[in-house]
Order: structure tokens, then sequence, then C-alpha cells
């Protein structure tokens, strides 16, 4: 893989690690308002607990194409 895929690819793998961060932030709030009315949250908490391994498998793919990067200008 080339440097500039390589920078390509990390800045895609940055923006999905923001929207996720984001994401996660939304669903921790919408949980702490449905439990605040005395509700059940088990599905958003389900749909935190996804994004928060949506989010490990980004910042997985984006300490690899670092690597790459670091290796690249060698």
């Amino acid at each position: 893989m080339d440097r500039e895929t390589i920078l390509r690819e990390l800045a895609q793998i940055e923006d999905r690690v923001a929207r996720t961060q984001r994401q996660i932030a939304s669903y921790r709030e919408h949980i702490s308002r449905i439990e605040d009315r005395g509700r059940d949250a088990q599905w958003a908490k389900l749909m935190l607990r996804q994004s928060e391994e949506v989010l490990a498998l980004h910042l997985s793919m984006h300490e690899k194409l670092i690597e790459r990067l670091s290796r690249s200008t060698k």
C-alpha cells in the first residue's frame, strides 16, 4: 500500500472514529434519559455495546494504518 493510499484510508478511519464516538455519547445520553424516566433501556444499552465494539475495530484499524505509515517512511 503506498503512502497516499494509507493517508487517505487513515483520514477515512479517523472520520469513522469521530462519528462512532459521537454516536456512543448520544447513546449514553439516551440511556440516562430512559433510565431517569424509570424505563427499560436494554435496547439502547445493546446499541451502545455494539457501537463500542465498532469503535474498538476502528481503533484497531487506525493503529494498523499508523504502523503501515511509519513503515512506508523508512
